[in-house]
């Protein structure tokens, strides 16, 4: 070693040492950390094992000394009783009623949740909605020339079909909270039987698909398919098949000609009939079995979504009944399991991720009938700029018709 790098080595050892020093102290607190962690560790590890002893040893002593929960009101009462320690909120018994009823709040109320009503709001204030909108009545005030608020929720809390829902709901909530024990067993699904019992014979059961239908006064249109919204009944068989559909014993050749100018669909059985056609149109392309049960969604213009939308889900949901037609002469047994709606033309512009970054947008949806126009500011629709006018194509195409007769 060279004189110079001596005499740096003789600077630079006081330094070095306490910096070593300083080290091993870090490492021994370290150590000494490590270890408190682990005694931390283990006796968490003690306390879980006695809380997990202490549940075993109260869920036995409820299935033993706590009445079966038979009945709806000793469900609700139970529920009551765990509900501010379990499900506080409320949120627990509101997803249980939701998945019930298959009731989607952001479809059934869109003009409340564009406006952010349920971002605060609690389970127990959802479920007013869900059950208001299922099993009772809303009530409907103009915010917008396009927009309906509810103003006023009413529930027929003693119709039969609420009564045996509610049974339904607590037990299902008390089974997400974990006291299904204390409940009557539970059944299978029916359709979890059917499907057994469709898998012994050799066959399994068809999961439903989803088909999109456009109700236009002009055309019904589905993603693969579009024809006229025409209809024409015969009481015997036409000569050909060819967009024939047989349902309920009669024939109807659909495409044929165009409906007659009818705001309210649900008026007559016409649309159902073509609703029909568009879902063996869809089957039939999608190469699927004619027993495929379906999920619609469909779209209600923006100026009477609020109004309509129940009336015109049950109008195509049929109670989820199974339905049988034929449709040029091939035989469908399917159901209709669930209806989502939603505000026509608001679907489109998701399709273009582009223009949802635009801080305003306007979106013309030109139909048959209407027009409808829609002002999106950073994604949000602006009620007071919508509007639906009776200026679509129909009314383009007869107005060009007579000005062409004039000449």
């Amino acid at each position: 070693m060279k004189l110079s790098e001596m005499l740096t080595a003789i600077r630079e050892y006081p330094a070095l040492k306490i910096k070593y020093e300083a080290m091993c102290e870090q490492q021994a607190s370290q150590e000494r950390t490590a270890v408190q962690l682990s005694i931390a560790y283990n006796n968490l590890q003690i306390g879980n094992r006695q809380l997990s002893q202490k549940n075993k040893a109260l869920e036995t002593a409820l299935v033993k000394l706590v009445p079966q929960l038979n009945s709806r009101e000793h469900c609700r009462r139970f529920y009551k009783a765990v509900a501010p320690y379990l499900d506080p909120g409320g949120f627990v018994l509101y997803r249980s009623a939701a998945e019930l009823t298959r009731f989607h709040i952001s479809t059934e109320f869109a003009t409340e949740d564009n406006m952010g009503k349920f971002e605060e709001m609690d389970g127990y204030g959802m479920l007013r909605y869900l059950t208001a909108d299922r099993f009772g009545s809303v009530e409907y005030e103009i915010v917008a020339p396009c927009y309906e608020e509810a103003v006023s929720l009413h529930t027929d809390y003693t119709s039969p079909e609420y009564l045996a829902f509610e049974k339904k709901l607590y037990e299902k909530t008390l089974r997400e909270l974990g006291f299904g024990k204390l409940l009557p067993e539970e059944r299978a699904p029916q359709k979890d039987m059917d499907k057994r019992k469709e898998r012994k014979g050799g066959r399994t059961m068809t999961e439903p698909i989803t088909i999109g239908v456009d109700h236009g006064y002009a055309a019904m249109k589905t993603a693969y398919c579009s024809f006229p919204s025409g209809l024409a009944e015969y009481e015997h068989e036409p000569y050909t098949q060819k967009n024939v559909l047989c349902y309920d014993g009669k024939y109807y050749v659909v495409g044929s000609g165009r409906q007659p100018l009818q705001k309210d669909k649900t008026a007559d059985e016409n649309y159902y009939l073509l609703t029909l056609a568009a879902i063996a149109k869809e089957i039939a392309y999608r190469n699927a079995p004619t027993t495929t049960p379906v999920i619609l969604a469909a779209g209600l213009p923006l100026t009477s979504f609020g109004r309509e939308k129940k009336a015109f889900r049950a109008y195509l949901l049929r109670e989820g009944k199974p339905v049988s037609f034929s449709y040029e002469g091939i035989s469908y047994e399917t159901s209709v399991q669930d209806v989502k709606l939603f505000p026509q033309g608001y679907a489109a512009i998701l399709q273009h991720s582009d223009l949802l970054n635009e801080p305003s947008v306007i979106l013309a949806d030109i139909g048959g009938w209407t027009v409808d126009i829609m002002r999106l500011d950073n994604r949000i629709p602006y009620a007071a700029s919508c509007r639906s006018l009776e200026l679509g194509m129909i009314r383009c195409l007869d107005e060009i018709a007579e000005q062409v007769r004039r000449a």
